[in-house]
């Protein structure tokens, strides 16, 4: 999700160059919440039966 509120702020930065860390800050967190989401999903995989 924080991704695709990461592309409208991208867009934003067009006209409003404020947005420019925001944006950045919303695709960082989008890479941290995949990699989390992606570690815990390997993780269930293995301990279930």
């Amino acid at each position: 999700m924080p991704l695709f509120f990461a592309a409208f702020l991208f867009e934003a930065t067009m006209t409003e160059p404020g947005f420019f860390v925001g944006a950045h800050v919303l695709v960082g967190l989008g890479a941290v919440c995949f990699t989390l989401f992606s570690i815990v999903s390997i993780l269930e995989a293995g301990t279930s039966k």
